[in-house]
């Protein structure tokens, strides 16, 4: 019997989910599988205000990536502590028809998390017990935006020309740029990892495991299939990343 492209996917996420060979991953909670979709525990917490701080408009809020890291609702803990989430949804063709891959930089910088580490503070447990209304001195935290790489076969919400078939959110919730090409969970791992992590990238002792990670990524696109919208979508975005 043929394996699933879910199936192949859901490898994808294995791979990377190994701890002792990922140079940026700290733990890894394999994915959720709902029938054709790929998916995250997906009980957030909600604000004061009864609103689910999952919500679209708290993209770039510091609060909700302390919901989804209290949360645990992610697959990738990075070593920094940012999370990355991703959902990936195929039809009964086998086809890819959507996906949501987010990185939530963690809003603490390296300076503080290595002064708490000093202290044997343990970091997960910290940021477990911040309350809401907590207030933060500055000198903890790092000003870095949020990054969501959406793909829709299929969009019908409005505004389609501000909506290109494979796009960036970077910065605002409402900042979309397009991509040149549709994101594997491999390509996914390569862009965090080359721009969010660049000391890291740069490291010598890394080089054969970027260059494998890439051929896989490479692989992927010789089987993947994507359902395509025959409609022009995104005219009035302008702005192309070259992945």
């Amino acid at each position: 019997m043929q394996e699933l492209s879910i199936e192949k996917i859901k490898k994808q996420f294995d791979i990377l989910g190994d701890v002792e060979r990922n140079p940026i991953i700290a733990e890894y909670i394999p994915p959720k599988l709902q029938g054709r979709m790929i998916t995250f525990r997906n009980d957030v917490i909600q604000n004061n205000f009864g609103r689910s701080l999952k919500a679209q408009k708290y993209f770039n809020y510091c609060n909700q990536y302390i919901a989804f890291f209290k949360s645990k609702s992610y697959q990738f803990l990075f070593k920094d502590y940012s999370i990355g989430r991703i959902i990936i949804e195929f039809d009964d063709d086998n086809k890819l028809v959507s996906y949501n891959m987010y990185w939530n930089p963690c809003p603490f910088n390296k300076a503080f998390i290595e002064e708490l580490e000093e202290m044997d503070f343990d970091i997960a447990e910290y940021i477990d017990n911040l309350e809401p209304k907590e207030k933060l001195e500055l000198d903890y935290l790092s000003l870095r935006t949020p990054l969501r790489f959406d793909f829709s076969s299929d969009y019908s919400g409005r505004n389609i020309e501000y909506h290109p078939l494979f796009h960036m959110h970077f910065q605002d919730s409402e900042t979309r740029s397009h991509t040149d090409t549709f994101f594997s969970v491999y390509r996914y791992f390569l862009f965090i990892l080359e721009n969010c992590y660049p000391d890291i990238y740069g490291e010598k002792q890394y080089e054969e495991y970027v260059e494998q990670i890439r051929k896989l990524d490479k692989e992927t696109k010789m089987w993947l299939k994507i359902k395509r919208d025959e409609r022009i979508t995104g005219e009035k975005i302008h702005t192309m990343i070259s992945i």
